[in-house]
C-alpha cells in the first residue's frame, strides 16, 4: 500500500517473492549455505529496488537494457548469437554493473564470514575459491576489445544501434555514450576495467572489515 504526501512516499508495504531453482539435489544434502549466499545477494537486490523505488535511476536502466538486448542473442534469432565475442562482451557488461558488484559483494560476505579468524592475507587467499573473486579476475584480465575486432563491422554497428536505442528508452535522458563501433567497445572497456578497480576495492575493504582493521594496520596485523 503506498501514499505519497508532498512528494514523499510512505507507508509502504512490500512484498518479495524469489523462486529459487535446486537442480539434482538428493534431499538430505545440507543446502543452508547455498541458501544463504543465494539470498544475501538477491536480497541485496530487493533492497536496492527499494531504495531506488520512484526514483530515475542509470544503473538500473543499464540493468534493464542488458535484459532487452540479450534477448537478441535467443538462438532462435540468430542475430548475434553466433558471434562470441558480443556474447563475452554482454556478460563482462553484466558482471561491471554496479549492482551486480555491490550484490556479490554481499554474498561474499555470508561466505566468507565463517573464517573471520583468518589472518588478513589468509581471507585474501580464500577469496580465490569463491565465484565472486573469480567474476573479478574476468573483467580485470580480459582482451574483449581486441575480439571485437573479429566481428564484422556492419554487425559491430547494429549491436552499437541497438544498444544505444534502448538505452535512450530506458534512461529517457542524455546519454554519454558513443555511437560508432571503435569508440562504443573502448568506452566499455574502460568502464569494465574502472569497475573492476572499483570491484576489488570492495572486496579488500570487506576483509578489512571483516577482521576489524584499518588499511594502515595491515603490515602490523600479519606481524
Amino acid at each position: 500500500n503506498t501514499s505519497k504526501i508532498d512528494g514523499i512516499y510512505s507507508n509502504i508495504e512490500y512484498q518479495i517473492e524469489l523462486s529459487i531453482i535446486i537442480n539434482n539435489w538428493d534431499y538430505q544434502t545440507d543446502l543452508t549455505k547455498q541458501l544463504e549466499t543465494v539470498l544475501s545477494h538477491e536480497l541485496l537486490h530487493a533492497h536496492d529496488d527499494i531504495q531506488r523505488y520512484g526514483k530515475s535511476s542509470y544503473t538500473k536502466s543499464l540493468y534493464n537494457v542488458r535484459n532487452i538486448v540479450k534477448l537478441y542473442f535467443n538462438p532462435s534469432t540468430n542475430r548475434f548469437n553466433k558471434y562470441p565475442a558480443l556474447i563475452e562482451f554482454m556478460h563482462l557488461f553484466y558482471l561491471a554493473l554496479p549492482i551486480e558488484i555491490n550484490a556479490r559483494v554481499q554474498q561474499l560476505y555470508t561466505e566468507i564470514l565463517p573464517f573471520k579468524d583468518k589472518t588478513y592475507s589468509e581471507l585474501l587467499s580464500i577469496l580465490n575459491n569463491y565465484s565472486v573473486f573469480k567474476d573479478l579476475n574476468t573483467l580485470e584480465q580480459t582482451d574483449i576489445f581486441d575480439k571485437i575486432q573479429n566481428v564484422p563491422l556492419n554487425i559491430q554497428q547494429q549491436f552499437v544501434d541497438l544498444f544505444i536505442t534502448e538505452l535512450q528508452s530506458a534512461w529517457g535522458g542524455n546519454i554519454h555514450c558513443p555511437n560508432t563501433p571503435n569508440d562504443f567497445f573502448k568506452f566499455w572497456s574502460t568502464q569494465f576495467a574502472n569497475n573492476a578497480e572499483k570491484y576489488r576495492n570492495k572486496l579488500e575493504k570487506l576483509v578489512q572489515n571483516i577482521k576489524g582493521i584499518r588499511e594502515h594496520d595491515l603490515t602490523k596485523e600479519e606481524k
